[in-house]
């Protein structure tokens, strides 16, 4: 094989992958759109904080992918592997994770975000993550009204 075949390989690998990350990363994206209007109680608290926690969730996604972090044989939620990470890496030192805003929340995690942006592994999966994102309209159908 020569190495214009080993490219076109080697393409062809990518593509198919980037193909399948995609329908996955569109599919879990419905669902923690979903859960950022669930988070809201359906009113829409702004695209600053829909995006931030739609971010969030897909970093929590990443941890529990990659840690294969489970509780009692099921999978752990994105949220769940969130509030583990910053358990794990605060110890006793975090005493209320649920009296942190988001934005504590996130600044709490900046450990895990860079291990997450540095993930070459993730690289074509964050790109397809933003994509999702811009395409999802806040307005609807998970939201009933602007905050």
């Amino acid at each position: 094989m020569n190495t214009n075949e080993d490219w076109r390989d080697e393409h062809e690998r990518k593509y198919q992958q980037w193909e399948s990350d995609k329908a996955l990363i569109s599919d879990k994206s419905h669902k923690f759109y979903a859960l950022v209007a669930e988070k809201y109680h359906g009113v829409y608290p702004g695209p600053v904080l829909a995006q931030q926690y739609f971010r969030m969730l897909w970093l929590g996604e990443y941890l529990r992918q990659k840690y294969n972090w489970h509780h009692q044989f099921h999978e752990i939620s994105p949220q769940m592997a969130l509030r583990y990470a910053l358990i794990k890496q605060y110890g006793e030192k975090i005493t209320d994770i649920d009296a942190l805003t988001q934005e504590e929340m996130s600044l709490a995690l900046t450990d895990y975000w860079s291990e997450f942006m540095a993930d070459k592994t993730w690289k074509s999966k964050r790109y397809a993550i933003e994509k999702a994102l811009d395409s999802l309209d806040f307005w609807t159908p998970g939201f009933s009204s602007a905050a």
